[in-house]
């Protein structure tokens, strides 16, 4: 098809359902949020911590037994927001 102009144009259609004004496109498209996008981010774990921080997980775990990191146990796992683990490693700074 092409415009008044003589320029080639692509144009689509898509019809909605009987009765309910919505495209088949609407059905398949998820839109609850992301996980992490509730709180804003994601949890970091033992594994994301020590590439993080550049050290062996065993410090990391270390650490966590000393309470040092701020771990929270997520079922079995530890799990630390991003945040929380900043304010740890500024604190660590400071110190």
């Amino acid at each position: 098809m092409s415009n008044r102009f003589g320029k080639q144009v692509d144009l689509k259609i898509t019809l909605c359902q009987p009765g309910t004004g919505r495209t088949p496109a609407d059905e398949t498209t998820d839109h609850r949020p992301t996980k992490g996008a509730l709180m804003g981010t994601k949890l970091m774990t033992v594994d994301d911590v020590a590439d993080y921080l550049d050290v062996p997980k065993s410090w990391v775990y270390g650490n966590w037994r000393t309470r040092a990191i701020p771990f929270r146990k997520v079922g079995q796992s530890l799990r630390v927001r991003p945040s929380d683990l900043e304010k740890w490693f500024e604190a660590q700074e400071a110190a």
